[in-house]
């Protein structure tokens, strides 16, 4: 082999082998790149994550404070309305009483009718009751069968 022949064999070496550390090299720093991929990665999943953790936190809590705002409503609710059925409940023990006066003194009002309107006059304590005619009881409807 002459000389010429040696440095192009040298020089094919030399590269092959530079040529075969850069190939090493980009391997061993792929797994290092994809690490640091993966950790970024994570960590922006993991801000997003906390982002929306933190959203549905204050919702809950807004909400959980309407919610007891709207139980704390229906109770004062359900006391005006057990308030208001009292109150109904006199006024017709009052007017049952006020109709019994008036069969008493030969006003004939029949039974279970019901009031539509009262006024009373202050100057010439006068009432004056305006009844509809006697209740009835509605009728019942007959359902019918889809088949």
């Amino acid at each position: 082999m002459d000389l010429a022949s040696q440095v192009v064999a040298g020089l094919g070496l030399v590269m092959g082998s530079g040529g075969l550390w850069a190939f090493l090299a980009a391997r061993a720093k792929a797994p290092a790149d994809l690490t640091t991929a993966q950790a970024a990665f994570q960590t922006a999943l993991s801000h997003q994550a906390e982002g929306f953790i933190a959203a549905l936190q204050a919702d809950r809590n807004a909400l959980t404070v309407e919610v007891a705002q709207l139980r704390h409503r229906v109770e004062e609710l359900e006391n005006e309305n057990l308030q208001c059925r009292g109150e109904t409940a006199q006024m017709r023990q009052h007017i049952e009483s006020l109709q019994e006066h008036l069969r008493r003194h030969g006003i004939d009002i029949p039974k279970g009718a019901r009031p539509r309107g009262l006024t009373v006059l202050e100057e010439g304590r006068a009432t004056v009751i305006t009844l509809d005619a006697p209740a009835k009881s509605p009728r019942r409807r007959k359902q019918k069968v889809v088949t």
